[in-house]
């Protein structure tokens, strides 16, 4: 481990928590879990639902990718939200977007020639970029538009934020008709 010092790091913020954690409550979810919250949020690592929302471990069922996204087409977080809520008991499900995240970035910004933003997992946030008509994208895109290459905008640029925010609303409806489907 001396090699890899962070990973030194993670093994004794470990042993601190361990230490730390009520063994009552380890124990009693060891026997099962049962919140009553999913989360669907991104990777990123500035993103930590336990932390953001003061959660003890056994509150939050969780999913985390790139964009926080909820996509039909995407077995794992289907897989995740359908156990959620048929096996485990989870009656709400939050989506929770965040400022500067790179994949809403990724999506205004010209594709990329990299792995990332070609395999088409931002293809929804970008194809919401595209088509929304809230007021601040609309503006970016008309200031834009005889651009033949646009960089990803500043964290100031009024656009990124909106498509934060139409990003999660866009994972709402879909997260809607899938719950149909559930519930049905």
């Amino acid at each position: 481990m001396a090699k890899f010092p962070e990973l030194q790091a993670l093994v004794e913020g470990n042993r601190k928590w361990r230490n730390a954690t009520d063994t009552a409550l380890i124990e009693e979810t060891a026997l099962g879990q049962h919140p009553k919250i999913a989360f669907i949020g991104c990777s990123d690592s500035r993103e930590p639902e336990t932390t953001v929302f003061g959660a003890k471990i056994g509150d939050i069922f969780v999913n985390r990718n790139v964009g926080n996204q909820y996509q039909l087409d995407d077995l794992s977080s289907e897989a995740v939200i359908s156990y959620a809520v048929q096996h485990v008991g989870v009656q709400h499900v939050i989506v929770m977007g965040h400022t500067s995240c790179g994949a809403v970035q990724a999506s205004i910004a010209s594709p990329a020639n990299d792995s990332f933003t070609s395999i088409g997992w931002i293809r929804p946030i970008r194809a919401t970029f595209d088509t929304s008509k809230r007021d601040e994208i609309v503006k970016f895109r008309q200031a834009h538009q005889s651009d033949t290459t646009i960089a990803g905008p500043n964290r100031t640029e009024p656009a990124f934020d909106a498509l934060v925010e139409e990003n999660v609303k866009y994972d709402y409806r879909t997260l809607t008709r899938i719950e149909m489907t559930l519930n049905s």
